[in-house]
């Protein structure tokens, strides 16, 4: 939207928002791993094995009916 609106084509769109993006990915992406490690606002939570269980038998169950040998 931004690109069409100064008519930049993709590669001059990316050449002038790399400074930016460049910046915000990075950071973004360790923020992501910082509130998961340290749990914040609920993430990070450990798995009840008998959830992992219901989902391992049913992932298996799945792959069998797609190959069904």
């Amino acid at each position: 939207m931004i690109a069409r609106y100064l008519d930049w084509d993709f590669v001059e769109f990316g050449a002038k928002m790399f400074p930016v993006s460049s910046t915000v990915l990075p950071i973004g992406m360790w923020t992501c791993v910082m509130v998961e490690i340290l749990g914040i606002f609920g993430y990070g939570g450990k798995m009840p094995k008998h959830v992992r269980k219901v989902l391992k038998q049913f992932a298996e169950d799945g792959e069998s009916s797609e190959h069904p040998d």
